[in-house]
């Protein structure tokens, strides 16, 4: 068909600047076409290989869902959370129980049969429909999500957590009065920072378990003047045990929440 035009133009009573112009023209109009048998063609690849998109997908492009918080206070067995189309889940917090212990959820992405998976801070991407969540009652708990159809999205605009919660700061002073005895201090619930030392420097035995401090082994040797520092932590229900080596000693504990 190429070939037939351009014999007919160059069969044309033009100059010859007309004939060449003329000639460029039909060049490009076979371009485009064969660029656009191409495009076709990959289409047609994608969808034999990848699929084609499900009906009733939403255009996902520029898509985000607000923020969603589900309270963990009532138990919940593969209870339908969310029944649409989408393509990204991203877990941007989980908040623990007001006893301090960590939250703890499954979701199922499908139906009752489908594999239970433990709720994670992060992304997972697919093609889904649903979504089925399980827990425990965990009073004051939470998870907080964002939704996309966008298989591709990420969303990371998230806070250092370790900045979020080490901003209450709390003191405590407990006193020894007998050498070698074992003391204790419960620590609050989103612990980050843990500082510790003897008032006067004494040395003294520490340890996260009971009964270690007396014991002949499983606790640490803090020497004289060396304050003990802990930091970049997330404790939840955490106990500090502690002894000294000589009686009347005061044990003093900055934590930051």
């Amino acid at each position: 068909m190429f070939l037939d035009e351009l014999s007919r133009i160059l069969r044309l009573r033009v100059p010859a600047d007309q004939i060449i112009t003329l000639a460029q023209k039909e060049t490009e109009k076979i371009m485009l076409a064969e660029e656009g048998l191409e495009r076709q063609r990959i289409i047609a690849l994608h969808q034999r290989f990848v699929g084609v998109e499900e009906e009733g997908m939403e255009k996902y492009v520029e898509y985000l869902s607000n923020e969603e918080t589900i309270s963990l206070n009532t138990a919940r067995e593969n209870l339908p959370i969310l029944v649409k189309p989408f393509r990204s889940l991203n877990i941007i917090k989980i908040t623990p129980a007001t006893s301090g212990d960590p939250a703890e959820a499954y979701l199922r992405f499908g139906n009752v049969a489908s594999p239970k998976y433990k709720v994670r801070r992060g992304n997972v991407s697919g093609k889904f429909q649903h979504i089925l969540l399980t827990n425990t009652a965990q009073p004051g708990a939470s998870i907080t999500y964002i939704i996309s159809q966008n298989p591709d999205t990420r969303f990371n605009m998230l806070e250092d957590e370790r900045i979020a919660v080490g901003t209450q700061p709390h003191i405590y002073d407990v006193t020894m009065t007998l050498a070698n005895e074992e003391y204790s201090q419960l620590l609050p619930p989103n612990t980050s920072y843990l500082k510790t030392t003897l008032t006067d420097g004494t040395p003294y035995k520490f340890a996260f378990e009971a009964g270690k401090v007396v014991a002949a082994s499983g606790f640490i040797y803090q020497p004289a003047d060396i304050p003990f520092v802990l930091d970049g932590i997330r404790f939840f229900g955490k106990t500090f045990y502690f002894a000294s080596v000589a009686a009347g000693k005061k044990m003093s504990m900055l934590v930051l929440q």
